[in-house]
């Protein structure tokens, strides 16, 4: 590992945020190292070669072309399998803070900590959620609850941005719309409206505006009223529908003078937390 995690790191750069990042994910392709770098998810391998080969996995799924051979060789299925895990370590964590009444240090395991597992491996599915297929096998994974729970997470934003963000993505088909507002994703979507994080508040209006896709356009129109209302939704710059995969029916029902560009156009700079460990970084 003192050779893979490096060089597995140097891909990453190279994978994200230049002009020729997008050849870059191309030629790990055809440079047959796709089920390489997959592998690398399994033991033996280390927390921080693990982290490092997620954000890897989170930029080269940026590339339309490797979204089907990333699921084929068993990504999405590794993915899940490793935010169980880092999930439910924090799980653990946070239980004993609330018991013990003291603040949390975090849940770690080889110098990582797994909130930054959970926060990547997220990120990860959010990107090769933009494929129909992966969507589906990604459903499949009894995930969803997870994603509902993580926007609870309200002391580390990245967390509740990714988690918004692949449900954004992941709400594209109906009955998994339904399946998340079951899961009582409504009350913290709402709540994250409020949030001073554009991506948050954008991913989650989102969310709630593909819940409600079968509900009256009495309920559309309030929602929408009271989505214009909030400071961070009076921005001109604030939608970028390609992106966030707002549809037109979003923008038919907000007022006229509202634009739909800008926001994330190039995506987030990285996806990193603060509160501890090292950062979890997949651009730099």
């Amino acid at each position: 590992e003192e050779i893979t995690e490096p060089a597995v790191c140097a891909l990453r750069h190279l994978t994200s945020r230049h002009p020729e990042s997008e050849s870059a994910q191309n030629v790990v392709r055809n440079g047959y190292g796709l089920p390489v770098i997959v592998k690398l998810l399994n033991p033996p391998s280390r927390w921080p070669l693990i982290k490092a080969v997620i954000g890897l996995i989170r930029n080269l799924a940026l590339c339309p072309a490797n979204a089907a051979p990333l699921r084929e060789h068993g990504a999405i299925h590794l993915l899940v399998r490793l935010l169980f895990k880092a999930f439910q370590d924090t799980q653990r964590q946070r239980s004993s803070v609330a018991t013990n009444g003291s603040q949390p240090p975090g849940a770690y395991a080889d110098g990582v900590r797994m909130e930054e597992i959970v926060e990547g491996t997220v990120g990860a599915l959010h990107i090769l959620a933009k494929e129909e297929y992966n969507r589906q096998v990604i459903r499949s994974q009894n995930v969803i609850p997870i994603f509902v729970q993580l926007l609870f997470y309200n002391d580390i934003e990245n967390i509740q941005r990714v988690a918004a963000g692949v449900l954004c993505e992941l709400a594209v088909d109906k009955e998994v719309a339904e399946m998340i507002e079951a899961e009582g994703a409504t009350a913290p979507l709402t709540e994250l409206l409020n949030s001073a994080n554009e991506g948050v508040a954008t991913y989650a209006a989102a969310v709630l505006f593909k819940m409600s896709e079968d509900k009256s356009m009495d309920y559309k129109k309030r929602f929408s009223s009271e989505l214009t209302t909030l400071p961070v939704f009076r921005d001109d710059s604030m939608w970028n529908n390609g992106e966030l995969g707002i549809g037109p029916d979003l923008q038919d029902i907000l007022s006229p003078e509202q634009a739909y560009e800008g926001l994330y156009g190039q995506g987030p700079a990285s996806v990193h937390s603060s509160h501890g460990g090292r950062a979890f970084q997949q651009g730099t």
